[in-house]
């Protein structure tokens, strides 16, 4: 079931889009399935039926968490992102206002003008903050729905502390691409070791990540 608060129901069908994209509504879990068994992953399958990949119901918001969160532990994120909302995130209408939510996360042109003496963190994050913010205000880098990926993912990576793992997890969650592996991220490099741990034969991850294309953001 979902909920919904809206200040207008014309605002229904854009509601439930970005419920959709949130919650990957329109995967195919027979076609992802099908071709993650083939890739030599059945009992895992089985274990995990019908999963689908987490999305975005506002890019802007995830890639801006993603840059921010870098390197520093969840709480800090929760803290300074709680900051910002605070200070320039603005102001829902009281009927939409509910559990203790009553701002909406800033936009990216609200996040370009804070001033870099009111980010508590190291320069260089602050510096990719405002790049990236900047980027996202002026549309050079463009995470709509239907936006071209590879040519995101250029204008991303070309931004200074933009590296692979950051991009990879835009383009999953932003941008709902499902075919992203992140064998970089440190979760995933542990669980492939303790599938290996207890796995009869080595296993040869590259490999069978080649054989989930292209389905690999659900592997």
């Amino acid at each position: 079931d979902c909920r919904l608060r809206l200040a207008d129901t014309r605002d229904l069908g854009s509601a439930v889009a970005r419920v959709r994209r949130l919650l990957d509504l329109d995967a195919d879990p027979e076609a992802i399935a099908h071709t993650l068994r083939s890739a030599g992953l059945r009992r895992l399958v089985d274990d995990h039926p019908g999963l689908r990949s987490p999305g975005h119901s506002d890019p802007v918001e995830l890639a801006l968490r993603t840059v921010l969160g870098q390197q520093i532990s969840l709480a800090a994120a929760r803290t300074h992102l709680e900051r910002l909302v605070a200070g320039v995130g603005e102001s829902l209408p009281e009927e939409l206002s509910f559990g203790g939510v009553d701002r909406v996360f800033p936009t990216a042109e609200a996040i370009a003008a804070v001033p870099a003496s009111e980010w508590a963190l190291p320069s260089s994050r602050i510096r990719t903050i405002q790049t990236l913010s900047q980027a996202l205000t002026e549309g050079s880098v463009d995470l709509g729905a239907g936006s071209d990926r590879e040519e995101a993912s250029r204008n991303l990576l070309a931004l200074p502390g933009i590296g692979p793992w950051s991009n990879g997890y835009i383009r999953m969650r932003a941008l709902g691409d499902p075919d992203v592996f992140m064998d970089s991220d440190l979760g995933v490099k542990k669980t492939i070791a303790d599938l290996d741990a207890s796995s009869a034969a080595p296993v040869d991850w590259k490999q069978v990540a080649m054989n989930c294309s292209p389905w690999r953001s659900y592997l």
